[in-house]
């Protein structure tokens, strides 16, 4: 795993981008029945970050400030909530390096 999904990861758990939430929750979601970790999330969630996630890869050509910028504009636009600009940061790094 790349050290830019890890950090993806770790803000997604805590809000200091500690990985000791990460393991926290697998522990306390393990299934000691099917070795598995159970994990039920929000469907609409998950497709809100991707919405997040294709408005920013279309601005990854921009510099990061003008392209924050331009994603707080259409967030606003579309009555989307925005991510914090740290969140922003990791993912347009992730598109950004592609």
């Amino acid at each position: 795993m790349s050290s830019e999904m890890i950090k993806f990861v770790s803000k997604k758990f805590s809000d200091n981008g500690d990985l000791r939430a990460v393991f926290n929750f697998i522990l306390n979601n393990f299934n000691v029945s099917n070795n598995k970790v159970e994990i039920i999330q929000n469907v609409k969630v998950e497709n809100n970050n991707s919405w997040h996630h294709n408005e920013i890869k279309k601005l990854k050509n921009n510099n990061r400030r003008k392209a924050y910028l331009l994603y707080l504009k259409v967030c606003e636009d579309n009555g989307v909530n925005s991510l914090l600009n740290n969140e922003f940061n990791i993912i347009y790094e992730l598109y950004s390096n592609n």
